[in-house]
């Protein structure tokens, strides 16, 4: 992408918002690969219920037990995948954007533009990752 910035000559715009598409394209095929985000889940419940369903006379106050413990649990678990998730999703955004504004910051050091006041290398770039991501969005067949 920095190649195709310092191969054109012209003060054209056009390497950046590519470079920037491009950012964008590949950024929404990532989240995509990744699948649905993970939820916490107990596959053994159903033998421990089984279980519990065999103690006679307090078998129920037990399973109300194991099912509030579980609960519990659970939500736990959930909170704790959520907030890794949150974490994961920062990181990844930091990351694309640091490199849309490097990119950004290389295009104008390379074609040292006159100060122009309707175009802002650094939006632009972000623009064009945002149209870059919804094509790769409708080319699976996801739109949002």
């Amino acid at each position: 992408m920095a190649s195709g910035i310092h191969a054109d000559d012209s003060k054209s715009t056009e390497p950046l918002l590519r470079a920037g598409r491009t950012v964008g394209f590949l950024e929404e095929a990532r989240i995509q690969s990744q699948g649905d985000p993970k939820t916490a889940s107990f596959e053994a419940k159903p033998v421990f219920d089984k279980a519990i369903s065999y103690i006679p006379v307090v078998s129920s106050d037990v399973q109300q037990g194991f099912d509030y413990v579980t609960g519990k649990w659970m939500a736990d678990e959930q909170r704790r995948l959520d907030e890794q998730q949150s974490e994961d999703n920062i990181k990844a955004y930091t990351t694309r954007n640091g490199q849309l504004m490097a990119l950004a910051a290389e295009w104008k050091k390379t074609h040292r533009v006159d100060s122009d006041s309707y175009f802002n290398p650094n939006q632009e770039v972000n623009r064009a990752s945002m149209d870059g991501a919804a094509h790769a969005s409708g080319m699976s067949g996801e739109r949002q």
